[in-house]
């Protein structure tokens, strides 16, 4: 069954999985973690909460607010790597870190998105969480 682009949809333990590929080629898991008021029973009874991300799931599919989300994380995960010396950060760096990110996972929660990133050159064995609303504001960035 493929909804709004999504596939490979499950239910597990009431979290709505699929997976959806990006404009880059690489495929995404994709979590859909809602607090639901009655048990879901199949993928089906997921498609109204689909359907509300359906604006989000069309832009992450275009690409263009997904790259300028990315460059955006990028330059403030860089400016806050660099801001205790006294090397200023050029663009070269930003690009650097923003073609290093993996998105592994997006999760999908009633208000906002989380995105699990990877960087390996950059930030080996390390995620890169950074949470966004439904508007593609980046709200908190966290790497650990």
């Amino acid at each position: 069954m493929k909804l709004n682009g999504l596939k490979d949809l499950k239910n597990i333990d009431g979290r709505f999985h699929g997976k959806i590929n990006l404009p880059s080629g690489s495929e995404v898991q994709l979590v859909f973690d809602l607090e639901l008021e009655k048990e879901v029973a199949d993928v089906n009874d997921f498609t109204q909460i689909v359907e509300s991300y359906k604006d989000f799931l069309a832009d992450l599919r275009s690409g263009e607010r997904l790259e300028y989300t990315l460059a955006h994380i990028s330059k403030e995960i860089t400016d806050a790597s660099y801001s205790q010396s006294d090397y200023t950060p050029i663009t070269e760096d930003y690009e650097k870190l923003k073609n290093d990110f993996r998105i592994v996972k997006i999760n999908f929660y009633q208000e906002d998105l989380v995105f699990e990133l990877t960087a390996n050159e950059t930030f080996k064995d390390m995620t890169i969480f950074c949470q966004i609303d439904r508007n593609w504001e980046v709200e908190d960035v966290n790497v650990g």
